[in-house]
């Protein structure tokens, strides 16, 4: 059985800057099941929370320089769940 991770899903706020990850707003937490994560079911998610459009996602990598990186496919999707794990 695969290890169960915490996505936290920041929406609704704003960051204080785009190179300072400092976020102001509400958030939610969800456990996700890497075998199930995926795009598609992050977008789903989010139209349960309300957000039927959507303009942009981004997570964050603390390993790169920028940090804030786009998230449009399941690759970044899986990018995320190695940096949870």
């Amino acid at each position: 059985m695969d290890q169960i991770f915490e996505c936290v899903v920041h929406h609704a706020g704003d960051f204080s800057s785009f190179m300072d990850p400092d976020y102001v707003g509400p958030e939610e937490t969800l456990d996700c099941d890497p075998d199930f994560f995926s795009y598609f079911a992050l977008l789903t998610t989010l139209k349960r929370l309300g957000y039927v459009s959507l303009k942009s996602l981004w997570y964050y990598d603390p390993v790169l320089e920028d940090g804030m990186i786009p998230l449009n496919s399941d690759n970044g999707c899986r990018r995320m769940q190695s940096i949870a794990l």
